[in-house]
């Protein structure tokens, strides 16, 4: 089974069951979130950044990010 894994900006983490749930609580808490780019876990990548708007998340290598999801394998 995958759990996510969220990386807040602000050194808080959280797991999550599933990557919706993940992208889910990041809109919760920033409604205007940009969460994506090339090369992200749904694209195969290690992780997925999201910022807390575009215009943080404009021409930004992650630097802005207000979180990055992570998955992680658990052992059933």
């Amino acid at each position: 089974m995958t759990t996510y894994t969220i990386e807040w900006s602000n050194g808080d983490t959280e797991t999550h069951d599933t990557y919706d749930a993940a992208l889910s609580a990041i809109r919760a808490r920033y409604p205007l979130a940009e969460v994506g780019h090339s090369g992200d876990l749904r694209d195969g990548g290690a992780r997925t950044l999201a910022w807390a708007n575009e215009a943080d998340a404009d021409n930004d290598d992650g630097a802005n990010a207000c979180a990055v999801i992570k998955a992680a394998e658990v052992a059933s």
